[in-house]
């Protein structure tokens, strides 16, 4: 009889770990939504906190591996909310980080639909978190090398004050109202005054493959971006808007 109960040991803890493994991976596959199709983001919590509707149910969805800062936290959530807010995302769960955390968020590795932005990856490329290694996951040496260089070129909090599109380092919207052109008219050499060019539809901007904005080549909400592409202002009004750190050619 001793025998058999440490026989059955094993294969109780086997079980366990199974179901354990399953726990997380089985919130994706609430109702009739999947891990592999996109679930609508409901809600920007903070920096590192999302609110998706699996199924039928809202689930508080935490980023894997990212830590946020003390001294970053506000600029982490006003650039989460850049990349997701009414965008849909899907969820890839790992095994070794299953189950809620301490603050009942299920954590998972989150790609933006349909563009496949690795949205873990891309808070700590662009400098607005750490990676957090408190939970081992596949992919947790390339974010430490993405952190790494982050603070390297001091991108995002890790170059002082941040600004996103839309918003400032406190999260507050920009003010609308245009700042006053106090630019001098340029002197020519004969010392007449030169009126400026109007933007010609040729002149070249930038844009980012998962971006919704167009830039001036020089911006630095592009300068790093490995997905960084010209073309002419003309094509780029068409399907962009004007980014509102830089304030390009209208």
């Amino acid at each position: 009889m001793l025998e058999l109960r440490f026989a059955r040991a094993p294969a109780a803890l086997l079980c366990a770990a199974i179901l354990g493994g399953l726990w997380s991976t089985s919130l994706a596959n609430d109702g009739d939504e999947s891990a592999t199709r996109p679930v609508l983001v409901r809600e920007v919590v903070d920096g590192d906190t999302l609110v998706v509707r699996v199924g039928s149910v809202d689930r508080r969805i935490a980023l894997l591996g990212v830590r946020l800062t003390q001294a970053g936290a506000a600029d982490a959530e006003c650039f989460l909310r850049h990349l997701l807010v009414g965008e849909r995302v899907t969820l890839q769960w790992d095994d070794r980080a299953a189950g809620a955390d301490a603050l009942g968020r299920y954590r998972a590795l989150v790609r933006r639909d349909p563009d496949g932005l690795y949205v873990n990856q891309e808070m700590i490329r662009q400098g607005y978190a750490e990676a957090d290694d408190a939970a081992p996951f596949t992919d947790l040496a390339e974010f430490k090398r993405n952190e790494t260089a982050a603070k390297s070129a001091e991108r995002g909090i890790w170059g002082g004050a941040c600004r996103v599109d839309g918003f400032v380092s406190s999260g507050a919207a920009i003010d609308p109202t245009p700042t006053p052109d106090t630019t001098p008219t340029p002197i020519a050499s004969n010392g007449k005054s030169q009126t400026p060019q109007p933007a010609s539809d040729a002149d070249m901007v930038c844009v980012t493959k998962s971006g919704k904005k167009y830039h001036r080549p020089d911006c630095p909400s592009v300068r790093n971006s490995a997905t960084k592409r010209t073309l002419p202002l003309g094509e780029a009004r068409k399907r962009y808007s004007p980014c509102s750190r830089c304030n390009p050619p209208k």
